[in-house]
């Protein structure tokens, strides 16, 4: 009796280990991951609206310089 309660013991303790090594880490690992990818993708909306205020401004090109006359060939 004695023997399978130590057995027990030592399985549920190898199958925590197991478990605290490998799945948990993964689990926080998929965490760190998904957040950080939240934040470039902040940062990313962050630049393209940026960008757009940029880009929306009028822009003055005034084309200076020779003006050649089109002329009809015949």
């Amino acid at each position: 009796m004695i023997i399978r309660v130590i057995t027990w013991i030592i399985a549920v303790w190898v199958i925590y280990s197991l478990l605290s090594r490998y799945v948990f880490s993964l689990f926080r690992i998929n965490v760190s991951t998904n957040d950080q990818l939240k934040q470039m993708q902040a940062q990313l909306k962050e630049m393209d609206k940026k960008m757009s205020k940029n880009n929306n401004t009028p822009k003055k090109s005034k084309r200076e310089g020779d003006y050649i006359d089109y002329e009809e060939i015949k």
